[in-house]
């Protein structure tokens, strides 16, 4: 008989609800296969350690003050309440990361001009007429 025919008749025999020819299959397959001797004892192991189970209950007025704290929306950590602060604390780091890349970046292009000026500490440079019209110069002088 097929593992899953014989598990069907050994549930229905914990049930109590087998007919007379399943329970002669189901007689004759414990009485001359040692799989279903095997598979019964097993079944019936978890069967008995599943129902000396304690009964697992809620505390008393458990849905009285579910509901309750739905109403009142309380918020269940004080941490949290205000956004601007939860973020500020989420993304510390990477803000403070970004603060010294921008204050390297601007030290960079302070040093890589002439002067102290707007224009270098943006990195963008006036570009003469006759540079942008004349493509070889730009090629020398290095600004595209």
């Amino acid at each position: 008989m097929k593992k899953k025919n014989l598990e069907k008749l050994i549930f229905k025999s914990f049930d109590g609800t087998l007919t007379e020819k399943e329970t002669a299959a189901f007689e004759y397959e414990l009485k001359n296969s040692s799989e279903a001797k095997k598979l019964f004892a097993e079944l019936r192991s978890l069967r008995e350690g599943i129902e000396n189970l304690p009964l697992l209950t809620f505390k008393p007025f458990f849905e009285e003050r579910v509901l309750e704290k739905l109403k009142t929306g309380k918020p269940q950590s004080e941490s949290h309440q205000n956004l601007p602060e939860a973020l500020g604390l989420s993304f510390r780091k990477f803000a403070i990361a970004a603060v010294l890349v921008l204050a390297l970046l601007i030290t960079y292009n302070l040093n890589n001009g002439n002067s102290y000026s707007i224009e270098n500490l943006l990195g963008t440079y006036k570009t003469p007429l006759e540079y942008a019209l004349d493509p070889t110069l730009n090629l020398i002088l290095g600004r595209i």
